[in-house]
């Protein structure tokens, strides 16, 4: 009940936009209107950071409000992000966030969910935002509730490469769609090679093992970290 409470009152604040604050997160500090600290000791945000170049290319898939995405570029002014969110209730807080912390020519915002397949799919918003997505159980995990659905755009990443440049870098934390993300991405990941970092989620056992099969199968070689895992080329 506490939680909710407080996800109310921080959406009553982005709405009206009353109190803006810097956030210190493991990589550099951005504007936002977040009203506690949020990932300031996140060792994933904290090894991409430090694996990174300063020009790097990062894709954040599962942007949400934009904690990685404006972290990694808030103290590297070369350094540029395309970020990947369904969700439009986390789009708007992005776009706002973004707006606050005047990261607009670094950060770019393409508002779809990744998969293996192109179209339309349901996305379903949650009372714990966190949990929010492409299905119904996700999205009711520790006894959250759905407080909206929406119909949102969802692409193959491979099928949107032409039109980007290409990643030194990805990200991924998409709440148990992560195989399926990776399977619409495999002619990026041999094309391109880039350093994968996944927060992996208990929750969904069956999935984080499709995506060890998937990324091995790529030529990858996993790290497996507490909660994340970094994966790079062999």
């Amino acid at each position: 009940m506490l939680h909710r409470g407080y996800y109310r009152v921080v959406q009553a604040n982005y709405a009206c936009e009353l109190v803006v604050r810097t956030n210190q997160t493991a990589a550099g500090a951005f504007a936002t209107y977040e009203l506690a600290p949020r990932h300031a000791s996140d060792p994933m945000l904290a090894a991409m950071d430090a694996d990174c170049s300063a020009d790097a290319v990062i894709y954040d898939i599962g942007a949400n409000a934009g904690a990685y995405a404006l972290g990694l570029t808030a103290d590297r002014p070369d350094r540029r992000v395309i970020a990947f969110e369904p969700g439009p209730r986390a789009v708007r807080k992005l776009r706002a966030n973004r707006a606050a912390s005047t990261l607009e020519d670094r950060v770019t915002i393409r508002h779809c969910g990744l998969g293996d397949t192109s179209g339309q799919r349901r996305f379903y918003e949650s009372s714990l935002p966190e949990l929010s997505a492409f299905n119904r159980a996700s999205a009711t995990r520790f006894g959250a509730s759905v407080t909206a659905t929406h119909e949102v755009p969802m692409c193959r990443l491979d099928d949107l490469a032409a039109g980007l440049s290409p990643p030194d870098a990805i990200k991924l934390d998409v709440e148990g769609a992560g195989a399926a993300v990776l399977r619409g991405m495999q002619e990026t990941l041999q094309t391109h090679t880039p350093a994968v970092f996944i927060e992996v989620h208990d929750s969904f056992p069956e999935t984080t093992a499709a995506m060890r099969e998937l990324l091995t199968d790529s030529g990858y070689h996993i790290t497996q970290q507490d909660a994340y895992w970094r994966c790079s080329q062999r």
